[in-house]
């Protein structure tokens, strides 16, 4: 069972990835760490449920770590380490920070790509640059 570190309990919305893992978060994070965090470009909500996500729990609980505060020891916070991430769990946050418009997700996204995984994942580093812009 995952443990989240995103859960406010003084939330205003809800978000549920596509492993039904559900996500608190308060929406003024999102219109500060984000431009907007465009929900509904993406989903169609429906009144008082959760907002379906598309992408896993393990994806979106790294996302929102670079949006909202955890809501222990917040004087502690960090942002995930992407270079501790495997290549899989990494290349997803990245699409999802860029989807989401997640500015301190898609600005470290971009520095490990460049930095560290041109080298070994040309392919993948290329075409996620050459989507992104």
């Amino acid at each position: 069972m995952m443990i989240k570190e995103v859960d406010d309990p003084n939330a205003d919305l809800v978000f549920q990835s596509s492993d039904f893992v559900q996500f608190r978060i308060l929406g003024a994070h999102l219109k500060t760490a984000t431009d907007g965090f465009p929900v509904s470009e993406h989903v169609v909500a429906e009144e008082d449920s959760p907002i379906p996500l598309q992408e896993t729990g393990q994806v979106l609980e790294l996302l929102f770590q670079f949006v909202h505060p955890p809501t222990t020891r917040p004087e502690q916070w960090r942002q995930p380490d992407v270079n501790k991430m495997g290549n899989e769990v990494f290349f997803a946050l990245a699409e999802a920070a860029e989807k989401y418009t997640v500015f301190a997700a898609m600005s470290i996204c971009f520095t490990r790509m460049d930095c560290s995984l041109y080298a070994v994942h040309r392919c993948k580093t290329v075409n996620h640059t050459h989507r992104h812009g």
